[in-house]
């Protein structure tokens, strides 16, 4: 049979910490969107919102 090694102590804790990082700023950033867009609104491009609005859209 094969042998897996287990895995280290300090590996599964570096492991752990990259993870708690990743999730931690992915909650910051969706935070600071949320926050940024009531402070300024949403932003537009200066294009309607409803496409049947948007006659190039269809070509007229």
């Amino acid at each position: 049979m094969s042998e897996v090694p287990d895995s280290s102590p300090r590996r599964k804790l570096v492991i752990r910490t990259f993870l708690i990082l990743f999730v931690g700023s992915a909650l910051f950033m969706s935070w600071f969107g949320v926050k940024q867009q009531r402070l300024y609104g949403p932003k537009s491009d200066g294009k309607p919102k409803d496409p049947y609005e948007d006659r190039s859209l269809f070509g007229r």
